[in-house]
């Protein structure tokens, strides 16, 4: 009986003929379940998603703003230090030069801080976007799914499809 049943799904190539059926719901399947998944994390996990956003918008701009523009001032300083010698460089700082410091160069200086924190606030959402809890846990049910189910995958040649 099985024998029968396995020659009824097979061309004379020795293929099943059903292949492209099989492989389409299977992704059909894949397709849906990831739907299902994600917004089922979502619908609970819509406070923490919220504020993982806030908290990761936050969290960059603290570090756009304070942590790597200060970083960059304290390797110019460090650099003159080393080229100048620190006696001077300490002086400079803490002294001050002959030229006294106008409103110009204080906006410049502002502008220069605003203009550098932001492009590094957009290089960080380039570098490693936001990834909602939702998702996170979306994908976490895939790689499951993916456990048991990635065995029923139809395989094909690579130019097949």
């Amino acid at each position: 009986m099985m024998a029968e049943d396995n020659k009824s799904t097979e061309s004379a190539t020795g293929k099943p003929e059903n292949d492209k059926t099989v492989e389409q719901d299977f992704w059909k399947l894949h397709n849906e379940f990831e739907k299902d998944s994600l917004r089922d994390a979502w619908r609970g996990l819509k406070v923490r998603s919220l504020f993982s956003l806030l908290s990761s918008v936050l969290f960059r701009l603290m570090v756009a703003y304070v942590v790597l523009p200060s970083t960059f001032f304290f390797t110019i300083f460090i650099m003159e230090s080393y080229s100048s010698g620190i006696a001077e460089t300490f002086n400079i700082v803490f002294v001050g030069n002959s030229e006294s410091v106008t409103t110009e160069d204080t906006v410049g200086l502002v502008r220069m801080w605003h203009l550098l924190a932001l492009m590094l606030f957009a290089i960080s959402w380039v570098v490693r976007p936001w990834i909602s809890p939702a998702r996170r846990q979306a994908n976490a049910d895939m790689d499951r799914w993916w456990c048991f189910h990635g065995a029923k995958m139809p395989i094909t040649k690579r130019g097949e499809q």
